[in-house]
């Protein structure tokens, strides 16, 4: 084959030569980078169902049921009938209050009028049986299982272990007659000796018995400021001004009206005549403004204790003119503000307040003592003045309580 070159504007005939031979292969290329994704295929067909799983470990229990609250029967709520507790010694029933906190309170009344205020505390034990414990009763003797129901929201039924019924409606709330007003109590201070006599006051001296001895107080302090010997053995009664009433024998059958002259006393015991020698025991007394003397005084035949009021000149005693059923033993007497006012025991230490003509008022809780009580009462200053027997089965002091008057 013959080819033309055109140099420098030359044309010079090329002649083409036999073929060579052939050359060595080329090395591989480089990999070409991926293609994108191709469609996605058609959904397969499902599998065949697996096997049943192990079965799991069992969860834990459940939280169990709780029994009813104590708020299911609480409340304010005035008697109605029924014993309460069968062969239990109540007196009159009035109220039963109780507070969602498991405490509360029986309010019952003597048959002379004091109000009883005894703690309790119960515990609803499921939706028809409730425990039912009332310490400051002795004879309560430890928790007592009863039944309840609430036949509707304002009724109350307790039922006790003989199927007797104690019904009670709710109330807004307690009435004021029934209840237990703690008495208001200034300071306590300690006294030398527990008193073997009366705590009396002429108004501005303050006296009480320790043995045989009558010791001047100070009621600031409690501090002996004097002292001297009571006569004849005999045991401290009352004072009315500055004599001091002295009795020897529980009954009254020996009286003196002793005057105090310095240190001591002048004066000699009286024999009284009857009806005062029928009395069984002198428990307490006191004088009225009048100087008239208020004797609480047990006498045959019940022997239930009677405030009497006696008229009296200083040393001359007269007849009876006015009396008060109590019910209960007195510990203590005094006369304030025209009312007798006196502590005993009933459902716990209390004040009582009397009016002469018309008979118990009213009721104020005094501070528990444990098993000592109260020994003393008097007006001194415009106060009264109570004397604290504060024990425990192995310890006793006397303490000087000052109480403002209601």
């Amino acid at each position: 084959m013959t080819r033309l070159a055109i140099v420098a504007g030359l044309v010079v005939a090329a002649c083409t030569g036999p073929a060579g031979p052939p050359g060595s292969a080329g090395g591989d290329g480089a990999t070409g980078a991926p293609g994108s994704a191709g469609a996605p295929g058609p959904q397969g067909s499902a599998g065949e169902p697996g096997s049943d799983g192990a079965m799991g470990s069992q969860g834990s229990n459940g939280p169990v049921g709780g029994q009813p609250a104590n708020s299911v029967i609480a409340g304010h709520w005035q008697y109605v009938s029924g014993p309460l507790i069968q062969a239990l010694s109540f007196d009159t029933i009035e109220a039963l209050d109780l507070s969602a906190d498991a405490t509360g309170t029986l309010f019952e009344r003597s048959p002379f009028g004091i109000n009883g205020c005894a703690r309790l505390t119960f515990a609803v034990l499921n939706d028809q049986v409730a425990e039912l414990d009332v310490p400051d009763l002795p004879f309560f003797n430890g928790p007592q299982i009863v039944g309840y129901a609430l036949p509707d929201p304002d009724t109350l039924q307790l039922t006790d272990s003989d199927a007797n019924v104690t019904t009670f409606t709710r109330e807004d709330a307690i009435p004021d007659d029934v209840t237990c007003p703690a008495a208001t109590i200034g300071a306590a201070v300690a006294l030398p000796d527990p008193p073997d006599g009366a705590l009396v006051s002429n108004g501005a001296q303050l006296w009480y018995q320790t043995g045989t001895q009558v010791i001047e107080l100070d009621p600031a302090s409690g501090s002996a400021v004097g002292e001297f010997a009571v006569p004849g053995n005999g045991v401290l009664l009352a004072v009315d001004q500055n004599v001091l009433w002295v009795t020897r024998s529980s009954n009254l059958e020996e009286l003196a009206p002793f005057t105090m002259a310095g240190s001591g006393l002048a004066g000699g015991f009286t024999r009284i005549a009857a009806p005062f020698a029928e009395l069984d025991e002198i428990q307490a007394a006191t004088f009225d403004d009048n100087h008239q003397v208020w004797i609480a005084a047990s006498a045959p035949p019940s022997s239930q204790t009677t405030l009497l009021h006696m008229s009296t000149i200083h040393d001359e005693i007269a007849t009876v003119d006015n009396s008060v059923d109590t019910g209960r033993n007195v510990t203590a007497l005094a006369f304030a503000n025209g009312k007798l006012w006196f502590v005993t025991s009933y459902v716990g230490s209390v004040l009582v307040e009397v009016d002469p003509a018309v008979g118990i008022t009213a009721t104020f809780a005094l501070p528990d003592t444990g098993v000592g009580g109260y020994a003393g009462l008097t007006v001194n200053g415009g106060a009264l003045y109570a004397i604290a027997i504060v024990a425990s089965d192995d310890s006793e002091s006397a303490e000087l309580l000052p109480i403002v008057l209601p």
